[in-house]
């Protein structure tokens, strides 16, 4: 027999040529399955093209294309929306819903747990001081963690500074996974949970124990200005920079100490990248659904609605409580020199904070709008 030569194609023969030897070999009964199995694979692929190009654009970042499927986000519709973001209102992630409760369900004393969120330099510690003072509440913060009780095995109330505490140190991660896997909230040893951490601290919640979210918030300006001018004298503080003490406000906007909208990348747990207009109305969402909202000046008639709120008024002497409060809602002993609207340090703050701007004006919007969820409580 002669040698056979094979030639080389370089283009690979047509699927439906494939087909037409396999069914001369096999039969028509096989082709048929063959093709319908084929016709299922390139519909199955297609399907998935859609699904990955529906992933990207919805990721891009492009404010125009509504959703994200990253960090459990949510959205009413697929389509894109003809209205300005503004104006769209966007879910709450999924696992925050039944871990806190929402403002639109009664209040269930013995269940809920009351949790505040510190804001840096916006009255919290001085929060704490005036509900453990004043009330007598038991409180789970940082103190809690002091005199090595973050070694402990076992939960209990321990008393300092003649006021108790949960022995359990909330104010950082390790502390609440540490709390979380104790059973901080279950046992029902805590009034009140106070921690900086929104996110880390809403996982000691669940459906069964729902967090009961309230927060002072400040002016974001003015809270990182004091956050400056407090770092640079706080010599107790792990974050303590005597240099501040010699610089400028706008020295200090391009600092990588500057904290860069502290409340909105907390709320949608994004600490780091750039922030989107969605971002902000997440925030929002949560706010409003979420969180009791009390504004430091407001503070007299923030107090009132949480005390009342949760009960706490009941809880003791009226006049004695009263004259406590005054003794701790006091003009600021830290003083220093205010940055002024216009000028240059309130504008280099302005750019690192224009996310933050926007969510505190709509918390001064709910603020006043939450005044209905106290008419129950007045006398």
């Amino acid at each position: 027999m002669g040698t056979r030569t094979r030639r080389c194609n370089t283009q690979a023969p047509h699927p439906l040529a494939r087909l037409m030897i396999f069914a001369n070999k096999f039969g028509a009964f096989f082709l048929i399955i063959l093709v319908s199995n084929v016709m299922t694979y390139r519909a199955l692929i297609a399907r998935q093209i859609v699904r990955n190009d529906c992933f990207i654009r919805e990721n891009s970042g492009d404010d125009n294309l509504k959703g994200s499927t990253l960090h459990g986000f949510r959205t009413p519709s697929n389509q894109p929306s003809t209205q300005p973001l503004t104006q769209q209102r966007k879910d709450v992630p999924l696992y925050l819903e039944d871990r806190l409760a929402d403002l639109s369900e009664p209040y269930r004393k013995g269940k809920d747990v009351p949790f505040y969120w510190h804001v840096h330099k916006s009255g919290g510690t001085t929060m704490q001081n005036f509900l453990s003072e004043c009330f007598g509440l038991v409180e789970a913060n940082h103190r809690g963690g002091l005199n090595n009780h973050e070694a402990d095995k076992e939960l209990q109330i321990v008393e300092m500074f003649g006021n108790k505490y949960v022995n359990v140190d909330t104010s950082n991660p390790q502390g609440i996974a540490r709390a979380k896997k104790l059973g901080l909230t279950p046992s029902g040893l805590a009034d009140v949970i106070f921690s900086p951490y929104f996110h880390e601290g809403s996982s000691l919640f669940s459906k069964e124990h729902q967090g009961r979210m309230f927060a002072v918030l400040r002016h974001p300006i003015l809270r990182a200005e004091s956050l400056f001018s407090y770092l640079a004298v706080a010599t107790w503080e792990e974050q303590y920079r005597p240099d501040f003490a010699n610089m400028t406000i706008e020295e200090y906007a391009s600092d990588p100490m500057a904290q860069n909208n502290f409340m909105t990348r907390f709320l949608v747990n994004k600490p780091e990248g750039q922030l989107m207009q969605e971002d902000v109305e997440v925030a929002k969402e949560i706010l409003r659904k979420k969180c009791l909202i009390g504004l430091i000046d407001n503070m007299d008639e923030s107090l009132n609605r949480f005390t009342r709120y949760f009960g706490w008024l009941a809880m003791g002497n009226a006049t004695q409580q009263h004259e406590c409060k005054q003794n701790y809602f006091h003009e600021n002993t830290n003083t220093h020199d205010v940055v002024q609207p216009g000028s240059g340090g309130w504008k280099a703050l302005m750019k690192n904070n224009e996310k933050d701007l926007q969510v505190f004006s709509y918390a001064e919007e709910l603020f006043e709008e939450q005044k209905g969820l106290y008419v129950d409580f007045d006398e």
